[in-house]
């Protein structure tokens, strides 16, 4: 199985999967103009499934992540992999169902078909606007079926910006944890902000 990641930071912070990365400290990293750098893990978190490597240098050219609530179900989008580091392989997809329409209400994910390369990991889902709508990860069960795995944007950018910023993870949450629900995950799930209950 091979492993892609998106640079997050000028400086060299790249994010990934973390489901290969189990005891190691350091791994290759291959950018596309053929130079390959060694890369030290940061953090890895185990709930999302992704981990953040640092690479020494400066200016690298970076992806954002989309800042939506949830990339909405029939959106299109593309994923850039570069097979065994040569060449570029586009594939097209759509969002095909969230967590919300799966009825998988703790596992913040959505889902697209077709499913994106089965053998490399970590790939971005890339929108219209060139912003990622989410990193390819791989249940480890058959959940999933025909379609693939993402991690969406907003919640891998919260993740990352939680490594970044402290070297670790997000704390493990125990119990409820209340978050503002935004108009695209109300209207997606159907209810209306202004009404109390």
């Amino acid at each position: 199985r091979e492993l892609a990641g998106i640079v997050v930071s000028p400086d060299g912070y790249i994010v990934t999967s973390g489901r290969m990365l189990a005891g190691r400290d350091t791994l290759p990293v291959q950018f596309n103009d053929g130079r390959e750098l060694d890369a030290k893990v940061v953090a890895s978190d185990p709930l999302s499934g992704l981990a953040l490597v640092k690479v020494d240098g400066r200016n690298f050219a970076t992806l954002q992540f989309a800042d939506t609530d949830l990339p909405r179900t029939g959106q299109w989008g593309f994923s850039l992999t570069s097979p065994a580091g040569s060449g570029c392989a586009v594939q097209t997809g759509m969002i095909a169902r969230d967590f919300a329409a799966g009825g998988e209400a703790l596992r913040s994910s959505v889902s697209i078909g077709p499913a994106l390369t089965a053998n490399v990991e970590g790939v971005p889902f890339i929108g219209s606007d060139g912003r990622v709508l989410g990193l390819s990860t791989f249940p480890d069960d058959d959940s999933a079926g025909d379609l693939g795995v993402l991690v969406p944007g907003d919640v891998a950018a919260r993740i990352v910006s939680e490594m970044l910023r402290s070297g670790a993870p997000p704390a493990a949450p125990f119990g409820i944890v209340t978050e503002d629900l935004g108009p695209v995950l109300a209207k997606r799930l159907g209810a209306d902000r202004q009404q109390r209950q």
